[in-house]
């Protein structure tokens, strides 16, 4: 049966070694982002055979991720986790399926499962050089909010985030905590906490970052990595939602300082929040990247 444990730093190389077997769009398929919700969500992993195993919870549902591993050992991995959930009455949910992993999951098993698009969780996709340049009239408001906060704010920085402006990020993510209204152990204060994970070790965890300081002081930033040969994922956007435009600058210039190379950028789902939806829809993604949820029939 299957054994789960704990996820730690020095598992990575571990979860890389099954991440490359196949190409992975899904912003949650990448080792950070495991290792940052790993306590919020009690993300734990398993191996067997030729494949990794992840269960998780969120908001009181138990819940596990599609094996990871190449498409002909699917069937196996399969067999291996309805068997786990069987033995140990674990729910047999299985979220985060990419379209185009569909037909290997019903490959692997037909018709045994009920396959259910879950929009919530739907990743907004954009093209690199659109948010970096935000060049025609489709992009017209977003360049006005820009051009405001350049106006307003023009002594203001941008660098590279590195581990000296870890503790000023921390720092600003509490108050930006505050700033929301969060209470201990709601789910910005779980956000918080998952950003803190993440900063703390991102030279283990090896992403790439920029910050905005306005008077020396961190006022935006913004963290992200590459999750496959052509895409980088944004893992967290923070600004200080009181400075005009700053969500806006600190999109543009992360995007156009560090992600040149990409030709997309993922920017994560919207679950299911009306204003959040709203504002990934206004940088008019190019893919909306599908995800399902199986559950047997």
């Amino acid at each position: 049966m299957l054994q789960f444990r704990e996820i730690q730093l020095d598992d990575k190389e571990t979860f890389q070694s099954y991440f490359q077997q196949r190409r992975y769009d899904n912003a949650h398929f990448n080792f950070t982002n495991l290792f940052m919700w790993r306590n919020v969500c009690r993300i734990r992993w398993a191996e067997a055979g030729e494949a990794l195993f992840l269960r998780a919870e969120w908001e009181g549902e138990a819940f596990v991720l599609p094996p990871i591993c190449r498409d002909e050992a699917m069937p196996a991995a399969l067999e291996e986790l309805v068997a786990f959930c069987e033995e140990t009455e674990h729910p047999l949910i299985i979220r985060g399926i990419e379209a185009t992993l569909l037909p290997v999951v019903e490959a692997a098993k037909p018709g045994f499962f009920n396959l259910t698009a879950d929009r919530d969780n739907f990743d907004y996709v954009y093209e690199q050089t659109a948010l970096a340049t935000l060049a025609g009239r489709r992009y017209h408001g977003k360049k006005n909010h820009l051009n405001q906060f350049l106006k307003n704010n023009s002594g203001y920085e941008y660098a590279p985030l590195t581990p000296e402006l870890v503790d000023a990020c921390e720092a600003f993510t509490d108050r930006w905590c505050a700033q929301k209204g969060c209470e201990k152990g709601d789910s910005i204060d779980c956000e918080r906490q998952a950003i803190h994970d993440g900063l703390q070790n991102m030279e283990r965890l090896g992403f790439v970052g920029g910050v905005i300081l306005l008077n020396g002081q961190v006022e935006a930033y913004s963290f992200g990595e590459k999750i496959n040969e052509d895409t980088a994922v944004i893992h967290v956007e923070k600004a200080n939602g009181e400075i005009r435009g700053l969500y806006a600058a600190i999109n543009w210039e992360f995007c156009r300082q560090a992600w040149e190379g990409v030709t997309f950028i993922n920017r994560e789902e919207d679950m299911g929040e009306e204003g959040l939806r709203k504002a990934k829809e206004s940088y008019h993604p190019v893919i909306l990247l599908e995800k399902y949820v199986a559950t047997p029939k």
